[in-house]
């Protein structure tokens, strides 16, 4: 179970990357509920935003998942509150989308248009960016708010997305993103080696 919920956290942390601070300046502090799709599943919480640091909350497999990314430190604290537990997970560069003025490796960012997305009228934008100058280009769309809220970003193909939804500007409480009093450190357990099969001779 420990190692299913590390793996939900991993892959909330993969899809809220891409929320953060749109470029143009540095977004206000907020809390939002949140819709991620991805890989096939849907799950819905909540998220809480404050410039260089976020929180996430949901439910999965009758358990409570939170991750704590934290950009100023470059980690991910993926906690586990029924255990008291949590594992940290540097995070990569390389992972930081729509969280800086520009997002490294950004190519191009094209405004395609306007649309209203839970009921907040936003600019649409169509980001291409390389994770490295041997990748190929991949390419995003984002909607933001005229305060430079990223209330949805999503595949050109729409094979993942995330949403918010009764967004709440206002300064987050500090504690929120600071690993919780008595939780301990978890370490993935490492798989044993494979044992090499002896060579057989020829004759």
């Amino acid at each position: 179970m420990k190692r299913r919920m590390v793996l939900v956290s991993l892959f909330l942390v993969s899809a809220f990357v891409i929320v953060g601070c749109a470029p143009g300046g540095v977004t206000k502090d907020y809390s939002a509920d949140s819709v991620v799709k991805m890989g096939g599943r849907t799950l819905q919480g909540k998220i809480y935003f404050a410039g260089d640091k976020w929180r996430t909350e949901y439910m999965a497999y009758g358990k409570k998942a939170v991750s704590i990314v934290r950009t100023d430190k470059n980690v991910v604290w993926n906690l586990m509150p029924g255990q008291k537990t949590y594992m940290e997970v540097k995070l990569e560069p390389q992972q930081v989308r729509g969280m800086t003025e520009k997002m490294p490796g950004e190519i191009e960012r094209k405004k395609v248009g306007k649309e209203n997305v839970s009921g907040i009228m936003c600019d649409k934008y169509k980001v291409t960016f390389k994770i490295s100058e041997k990748s190929q280009p991949s390419s995003f769309y984002q909607w933001l708010s005229s305060d430079k809220i990223p209330v949805k970003s999503s595949a050109v193909d729409g094979s993942w997305y995330t949403l918010l939804k009764n967004i709440k500007k206002g300064k987050q409480p500090a504690s929120l993103f600071e690993l919780p009093a008595g939780y301990k450190k978890f370490e993935m357990p490492k798989m044993p080696a494979v044992p090499r099969m002896p060579k057989i001779p020829n004759y």
